[in-house]
């Protein structure tokens, strides 16, 4: 609510937006949390701005107040997946494009934390292609 008046501003000229919801931890309210922004920012624009495209980033990172994804426990790398899946359903239903970002360098935080280093099930949810179709 505190960003519409800037957003509302330069509207005009866009064809389409692009937003993001990081999670920054691993934790069941945090998750939702990410997911709800992801949604409430889509029917606001599908409705304030319906000419607009919208294409969601989807997080490619591990949350930067987690462990490293190498360190990840059974029900952290769960819920990481969780929230992964939650936004492509999100994508699918509400948005018309996907990006990922952070899946090779991360450019403010440690390598360490990009999902090339996530684990192989996890990698391969966003190699396989299944992201946004």
């Amino acid at each position: 609510p505190l960003m519409v008046a800037a957003f509302e501003a330069i509207l005009p000229g866009l064809q389409f937006v692009a937003t993001d919801t990081y999670a920054q931890t691993l934790d069941a309210p945090t998750i939702d949390q990410t997911v709800a922004r992801a949604r409430h920012f889509a029917t606001y624009m599908r409705s304030a701005h319906p000419s607009v495209g919208r294409w969601l980033v989807i997080q490619g990172f591990a949350p930067v107040l987690s462990a490293l994804p190498t360190q990840w426990t059974s029900e952290q790398l769960a819920m990481f997946t969780q929230l992964l899946n939650n936004l492509v359903e999100v994508a699918n239903a509400d948005y018309g494009g996907v990006v990922v970002w952070g899946w090779s360098n991360v450019y403010e935080l440690s390598d360490a934390y990009s999902g090339k280093f996530f684990p192989p099930a996890l990698k391969q949810l966003y190699l396989n292609g299944s992201l946004g179709q």
